[in-house]
């Protein structure tokens, strides 16, 4: 499972997402992870469609946006 989670440096919501991302690799190690920040990846963002950060996207398809809900998150992660 490929996991992006798209970001932006000046963005409120972003730490949370993360921390709730990495905390979650824990209980899921052979998930493949990035962190990428929006604007250094506008084309991806546009080609995917999302207008807001966090979006997480799993599996090249968006799953989320804006802070997940860890036990969602973590049912997503587990199929």
């Amino acid at each position: 499972m490929k996991v992006d989670l798209y970001y932006t440096p000046q963005c409120p919501n972003c730490p949370a997402a993360k921390n709730i991302m990495r905390k979650l690799l824990k209980e899921f190690p052979n998930i493949e992870y990035r962190e990428l920040n929006a604007f250094e990846h506008q084309d991806k963002a546009m080609e995917l469609g999302f207008r807001m950060v966090p979006t997480i996207v799993i599996d090249g398809k968006i799953w989320h946006s804006g802070v997940p809900d860890e036990a969602k998150l973590r049912e997503a992660l587990s199929r």
